[in-house]
Formats: C-alpha cells, structure tokens, sequence
C-alpha cells in the first residue's frame, strides 16, 4: 500500500503512517524507524506543508494462522527474547496473568483470554483522564489491581506485559489510528494518536 501525507498544522517529531512501513521518501529528509514501536521519525520537527510517501506492507492473516493445535508457538529465536522479558513485572501481576490464561493451551487461546478480561466493562473502564503509567510507582499493578480505569496507554502496556508472562512475545506500539475521511483523503490529528499491543 502506498500512501501520501502532508502535514498541515502538526508539528512533530513523530511521522503519521500506515502498517510496516518499508520504504519512505521523504522530500531527502532523513527519517528514523523505530521497529520497537512501528514508527517513523524525524531529527528536526515537521511542519505545515511537509510532504512524505510510505510504502507499507499490509500483513495478510488469516485465522488458521492462529488457531489450532500445530500453533503452539516456538518463541526461541533470538530477536524475539526481547519481548519476553518479564524481569521486572510485579508478583501481584504475575499471579494475575497466571490465573487468567489458566486453562488455555494456545497462544491464540491465551490472548484472546487476556483481551476478554481487560475488555470486560464489569472490571475495567476507559477513561481519559488517569495519570500516565510513567508517572513513578508501580503503575502497571495499579492499574490492573486498584484503579482499573485507563486509556491507550495503561490497556496497551496491560496487554503486552500480561501476554509476556503468558509466555507470548509482545510489545506496545505507538503511532495514530486512521483518523477521519474528508473529501478524498484523511485527516489525522494528534487526537488520533494511540498506543496499542503488537502480540
């Protein structure tokens, strides 16, 4: 998919784009990938008129990819230990994640299972307006445990450290969501940026 941007009042380090960019022409500005977080950057701020092509690469997967006994995941490569790790995640969230993939064999299994708890309104609300999970303590337990109510940010980081100790690899990704259809194109504002969990 090959999509054009030009930006109008943004001004950002920060490049709106779609999936897995895999080539980018940016008027010869030098743009920075960020494969931890499927982003694109730049050293200096853009600003209103900068123009920029993506190429990306739209995964196509379908269900049988995911479900079933032969996917069992084997995880052992070495670029995905990274996002393995657990070393620093709370006992209190360790047991949680535990108990809520108990039972449940796959991968698939295991993450539709954590997805349904933290999409479960009688637990969880989505608010706007919590602190970001950067701000000191241990936010992540708080946020599972106590306050259970958050955006983007705390569901993404939920997700991926709860995938993580289901043994899945995971990360949170940041970028924007497509924003809204005008005319014959869409508009991306820094309202539509988002977090969300890459499994």
């Amino acid at each position: 998919v090959t999509q054009q941007f030009e930006m109008q009042e943004l001004v950002s380090y920060w490049l709106p784009t779609a999936t897995a960019p895999v080539k980018v022409d940016a008027d010869g500005r030098r743009v920075l990938e960020h494969p931890e977080f499927r982003a694109l950057s730049v050293r200096q701020p853009v600003r209103e008129g900068f123009k920029y092509t993506v190429v990306s690469q739209v995964p196509n997967v379908r269900a049988e990819d995911l479900v079933g006994p032969a996917r069992a995941g084997d995880y052992s490569s070495p670029e995905l230990q990274l996002y393995l790790d657990t070393s620093n995640l709370d006992g209190a969230v360790r047991a949680l994640a535990d108990s809520v993939v108990e039972g449940r064999d796959t991968p698939f299994e295991k993450a539709l299972a954590i997805q349904d708890y933290l999409r479960n309104p009688q637990l969880f609300r989505y608010n706007l307006n919590v602190p970001s999970l950067a701000q000191g303590g241990n936010q992540l337990r708080r946020f599972l445990l106590d306050v259970r109510e958050g955006y983007c940010e705390q569901f993404a980081i939920a997700m991926a450290m709860m995938a993580r100790e289901a043994g899945i690899p995971a990360r949170v990704a940041l970028g924007f969501t497509t924003g809204t259809p005008v005319e014959d194109y869409q508009q991306v504002t820094t309202h539509d940026a988002h977090a969300w969990p890459e499994l």
